[in-house]
């Protein structure tokens, strides 16, 4: 594995209509490994690699952005109220470092203001304070001060934070593994993949605010089939129970919100993993998304499954997951590359 490209992929602010950053970040890279690319309406980058004698289109497709905030307003005394960008709980936000981007791609530290414990109602306690009410303390003084920094209406805020490994191998947390760990695995995908099918990677856009990118990159891909790589959540600690677990292998998701996997897929993939000692586990639970869910409905309909990274602590400024769960998804995925054609897809429909 390669950490320091984790590392920075997982370290990019982008959050969502706002993911400038790491398309450039990502079409840099493209250019390293020998990938064409293309870019759709919503910023969402397609690399390919064509083969001209099988006419098979191979997509996998992992959104880029990240949940975040945007600057709201900025009062007199220079305290920045916040406008959410994707799913939060404030629970988890009150006392947090956050850095803010401006449109210039300067950085800025600033703190969520968070109520101080001692002499706090008893009421007060047992409620979580709206998303509202957050607001970001820069160390400043005035408002004045605030836009001489350059900071604006608009610009981006993300949660500051370090990619960092744990204390056993494998362990890894920093902000935004959703969904940047999926895109360090589309990258090793494409890095290690042959094209004996046609080959292609979409870096989708604005998927924690309604899916977007997979809609109109599937529309130019019209690929005859399609994965999504995201990440879902573990139930392995002493709060969240469910199947998943880290370190359980890579996960088939079989039902979320606003997709189904079908069940010939579904049974494929359990036959190739076992086939090729890959490990795997299953994800069944109706909630959240990805983007599978505009995958699947486009065109005339696309054979499309979700596999995913269990999670520990998604949408919170550092969530943990398991780098062999990685390795598993990314074998899976060069394992189908090389089984599948066009016969093979005519059956699991």
């Amino acid at each position: 594995m390669s950490f320091k490209l984790l590392k920075e992929l997982s370290e990019i602010p982008s959050i969502s209509s706002n993911e400038y950053l790491i398309c450039d970040y990502i079409k840099d890279k493209l250019n390293t490994i020998g990938y064409k690319y293309r870019v759709d309406g919503l910023n969402s980058v397609i690399a390919y690699k064509e083969n001209t004698l099988n006419p098979l289109k191979f997509m996998i497709a992992t959104h880029v952005d990240e949940i975040g905030f945007i600057v709201k307003s900025i009062d007199n005394s220079g305290f920045i109220k916040m406008e959410a960008v994707g799913s939060w709980w404030s629970h988890l936000v009150m006392g947090q470092l956050m850095e803010i981007t401006t449109s210039e791609n300067k950085r800025f530290l600033a703190l969520v203001g968070s109520l101080p414990t001692h002499g706090i109602k008893k009421e007060i306690k047992e409620r979580t304070i709206d998303l509202n009410d957050l607001y970001l303390d820069l160390g400043v003084s005035s408002k004045e001060s605030v836009l001489k920094l350059g900071i604006n209406i608009g610009d981006m805020i993300t949660p500051y934070a370090k990619t960092q490994m744990m204390n056993e191998y494998g362990y890894v947390i920093s902000k935004a593994f959703d969904n940047r760990i999926s895109t360090y695995i589309l990258m090793r995908f494409l890095e290690e993949v042959n094209n004996k099918n046609n080959i292609f990677g979409a870096f989708t856009t604005q998927e924690e605010v309604g899916l977007r990118g997979a809609r109109t990159s599937t529309n130019m891909i019209k690929p005859d089939i399609a994965f999504a790589i995201d990440t879902t959540l573990a139930g392995d600690t002493p709060l969240t129970k469910n199947i998943c677990k880290l370190n359980g292998g890579v996960v088939l998701s079989m039902i979320d919100s606003n997709s189904i996997a079908p069940r010939k897929l579904i049974r494929y993939l359990e036959n190739l993993c076992n086939k090729n000692n890959i490990k795997y586990q299953y994800a069944v639970f109706n909630g959240g998304g990805t983007d599978s869910g505009n995958i699947h409905k486009s065109l005339d309909g696309i054979l499309n499954l979700t596999l995913s990274i269990p999670i520990r602590y998604m949408h919170s400024n550092y969530s943990m997951v398991n780098l062999n769960d990685v390795e598993e998804c990314i074998k899976l995925l060069l394992a189908i590359n090389e089984d599948i054609t066009l016969d093979k897809i005519e059956e699991l429909i």
